[in-house]
């Protein structure tokens, strides 16, 4: 999963999160908007291997964007067996650059009726 914070004199104010299922990237909100936040279970049809993760860079610039967070602010932190490790840029996890998971995801959200 891809997780970002919003964080305000170092207190969270809001936490979203993305995760990649069989229908598609899900994100999960938690803000101070409660059920009215629109971010909050929205799905996401998945790009390809060779864009997922501009895909991504531009979902985490736009929370921080709802929450003026400017750019230049934004850090990058990756898990690799529990430990936080700092880095200069996003870096996914072998599963989001799978094209055959990213492939069934398009199609999976493909197949999801709309209203």
């Amino acid at each position: 999963m891809i997780r970002a914070f919003a964080l305000h004199k170092e207190r969270e104010i809001a936490t979203r999160i993305w995760h990649l299922e069989g229908d598609g990237i899900y994100a999960d909100c938690r803000c101070e908007k409660g059920q009215a936040c629109r971010a909050d279970n929205m799905i996401h049809r998945p790009a390809d291997a060779s864009r997922i993760e501009t895909q991504l860079l531009r979902l985490i610039r736009e929370f921080g964007e709802e929450y003026d967070v400017p750019e230049k602010k934004i850090g990058y932190l990756r898990m690799i067996t529990g430990r936080v490790y700092e880095s200069q840029k996003l870096s996914l996890p072998p599963i989001w650059k799978d094209p055959e998971k990213l492939a069934a995801a398009q199609i999976g959200f493909d197949k999801i009726p709309r209203r």
